[in-house]
């Protein structure tokens, strides 16, 4: 026995076996010397069987580490959303590979779970970070994922958009409108169905008409581009700059009928072109003058209708000039039996002569205005 007082940390006497990792066989019980047991990290034992852990451990060994963390409502929480605190006040989170990429084809193949020190970020592989997230953090206050279009990721994978928007990643537009008796009147239809599904999507009219397929695709009415705002399908533009390099169907100028006081050729659903489109599909405008609907189709007249004005002034021409013209030749036709009436009348006062006397009557000049023979 060794000579003096010695301070030493004790344990309970058990070895690992040295073939075997999973048998442990008991020590030798009387070490010499004196001491004391110590707990876990560093804690004290301070009566049998009673541990005094250090800042950070719990339990009755101390070997319980503690995750404490400070969230922005004052609260102190440990490791949230099934985190794991495998050491004093660090959290390992819950995480795995993302499965979004099998239903949406645009989604990222990355980790999504939870994050942050305390583990209250969700991950959104269709988002991105944002360290400051003002108005919107966790309550771990630092930062979060966002979603594209002020949306905010609330779980992972997971997606609230914002005002006027859709979709997983918040990138679809949201357009809506309401139906008033005079839409309705244009819509030609009292199918609460139809209305519904107009209301809802009144960009591209499905549920009314089938696509239309030009040069191999296949177009609806129109596509909900931004919240609210439309952009209608238009088949046939007027361009100053193409009219001048190409002609044709680009110089043809959205119809606008000059005798519409006097005509109506427009049905429920048509309407005249009040931009630069002569075919195609336009709709109800906001306050800004973008289109919020496209149900309306753009009235396309036939060659008669659209220059009717042209024909109703030639026929006023023609029908003056033939006026002009019997008005003209009537007069000639007058002037001309006046005058024959004239050489009639002259004829029977002209002398002729006597067979008896072959003598000649006075001339007519011989006659005075009053009718009677006067003789120089």
């Amino acid at each position: 026995m060794s000579i003096g007082r010695h301070i030493r940390i004790n344990y309970n006497n058990y070895q690992q076996d040295s073939k075997n990792k999973y048998i442990w066989r008991s020590g030798e019980k009387n070490i010499p010397g004196e001491g004391i047991f110590q707990c876990y990290n560093h804690g004290s034992c301070i009566a049998p069987d009673v541990c005094s852990c250090r800042d950070g451990y719990s339990g009755f060994d101390c070997n319980t580490p503690l995750c404490r963390h400070k969230q922005t409502n004052g609260f102190i929480v440990g490791c949230l959303n099934g985190g794991i605190c495998q050491s004093k006040d660090n959290c390992n989170c819950m995480s795995t590979i993302s499965v979004l990429w099998t239903v949406q084809t645009k989604s990222k193949k990355a980790l999504t779970g939870w994050t942050g020190t305390d583990c209250s970020i969700p991950i959104c592989v269709q988002g991105y970070y944002d360290p400051h997230c003002k108005g919107l953090s966790a309550m771990g206050g630092e930062g979060c994922y966002r979603c594209a279009n002020n949306g905010i990721c609330i779980a992972p994978d997971t997606c609230r958009c914002g005002e006027g928007w859709s979709g997983f990643d918040c990138r679809n537009p949201v357009c809506t409108a309401k139906v008033t008796p005079f839409v309705r009147k244009q819509l030609m239809t009292v199918d609460k169905r139809k209305i519904e599904i107009f209301e809802n999507d009144p960009c591209s009219m499905v549920g009314f008409y089938k696509p239309e397929v030009l040069g191999g695709v296949a177009y609806y009415r129109g596509n909900c581009t931004l919240p609210n705002q439309c952009t209608c399908l238009c088949k046939g533009v007027y361009s100053p700059s193409l009219c001048n390099e190409v002609g044709g169907i680009f110089c043809v100028k959205p119809f606008d009928d000059p005798l519409k006081f006097f005509r109506n050729l427009l049905a429920p659903n048509k309407l005249f072109g009040s931009r630069q489109c002569h075919s195609g599909y336009e709709g109800l405008l906001d306050e800004s003058g973008r289109f919020i609907s496209c149900h309306m189709e753009i009235y396309e007249p036939s060659y008669f209708v659209r220059h009717t004005l042209g024909f109703i002034l030639s026929f006023v021409i023609m029908s003056l000039s033939i006026a002009c013209y019997f008005i003209y030749s009537r007069s000639k036709i007058g002037e001309h039996y006046a005058l024959k009436h004239m050489r009639q009348r002259k004829s029977k006062k002209e002398p002729i002569t006597s067979p008896r006397t072959s003598s000649f009557l006075y001339p007519v000049s011989d006659y005075g205005e009053d009718g009677k023979f006067h003789r120089d």
